[in-house]
């Protein structure tokens, strides 16, 4: 992540390195970021059965909303 952010700077994007370092350094933010991630790429693939496939590590608190979504393309690592 450090790199990643770094190149952003690098090439001129500020803001969007600033919010990765902040997401990627809250653990809260990070399992929004990935369910609202997840969620948009599920919209798509919605109607392509098997299409999807999201790899997530999961915790005990954050493994019933993955489990959820095991159908819908949800890996659980």
């Amino acid at each position: 992540m450090i790199r990643t952010c770094a190149a952003l700077r690098a090439a001129g994007f500020t803001d969007e390195a600033n919010r990765l370092e902040r997401v990627s350094t809250d653990k809260i933010a990070w399992e929004d970021y990935a369910r609202q991630t997840f969620e948009a790429h599920a919209r798509i693939y919605e109607n392509q059965t098997g299409k999807l496939r999201f790899l997530q590590y999961v915790n005990k608190a954050s493994r019933p909303y993955w489990e959820a979504r095991k159908s819908a393309g949800a890996v659980l690592l």
